[in-house]
């Protein structure tokens, strides 16, 4: 199960998120179009592409978009990914041609807000599918209230540490884009079905594997404070 190798990374996010000042895109402009790669299985993967709409143009200060990532491919093309809800045995990434755009406001009387480091998205992103996992785990234990409200009390430990990140950076895109892509996972049926094979249907190595991510992420943020 990926939160269980993932501490890793998040240790590393949040210990060493500090913004840089490099310069990062703040937009992207497109065509309108791109595809949808939607990927099944282990190991051997069967993807199959959609063709989807997206805006022309993409603020990177909106939450949804806040995780893009762009490649350059040659001096005069860019490619665009963006990693949609799915689960442990399926992947769907959002893929098109973009065009960056360098300190655009989000409207004329809007100020510029920095980018969000990408070590520390990648942080937001790795406790945002743990806590959806433990709200799945909830869920399935809704007939043992002690051991669901344990559960419960797992994601709602990093709720408040996101919460407290946000506003050590004075950034409330850090909350918004952590409830989205939260959210995004935990109405994946997908996800749900993924995240019970993936955890051994919520056994008890993977409460003890939950709580250990929990303390250590804790504990990284508390050694941080004073980043």
């Amino acid at each position: 199960m990926r939160f269980f190798v993932s501490a890793v990374l998040l240790i590393i996010g949040v210990a060493a998120c500090t913004y840089d000042e490099s310069p990062i895109p703040s937009a992207f402009r497109t065509d309108g179009t791109a595809k949808l790669q939607v990927c099944k299985g282990l190991g051997i993967e069967k993807c199959d592409y959609e063709p989807t709409e997206i805006p022309e143009f993409i603020d990177l200060r909106d939450p949804y978009w806040a995780s893009l990532r762009s490649e350059k491919k040659s001096s005069t093309w860019t490619m665009c990914y963006l990693d949609q809800p799915g689960g442990v045995l399926t992947k769907r990434l959002l893929m098109f041609d973009c065009e960056p755009v360098y300190d655009q406001p989000m409207d004329p009387s809007a100020g510029s807000s920095p980018p969000i480091p990408q070590n520390l998205i990648e942080s937001l992103e790795n406790m945002a599918e743990a806590a959806a996992t433990f709200e799945v785990c909830a869920d399935y234990y809704d007939t043992d209230d002690e051991i669901s409200l344990r559960w419960t009390g797992y994601a709602l430990e990093l709720e408040a540490l996101v919460d407290r990140l946000s506003e050590h950076y004075q950034d409330d895109r850090l909350l918004l884009m952590y409830e989205a892509r939260r959210a995004g996972l935990y109405t994946s049926e997908d996800f749900v079905k993924d995240s019970l094979l993936a955890t051994g249907y919520c056994s008890v190595e993977s409460f003890k594997a939950g709580d250990q991510y929990v303390r250590e992420a804790q504990s990284v943020q508390t050694a941080g404070a004073g980043d």
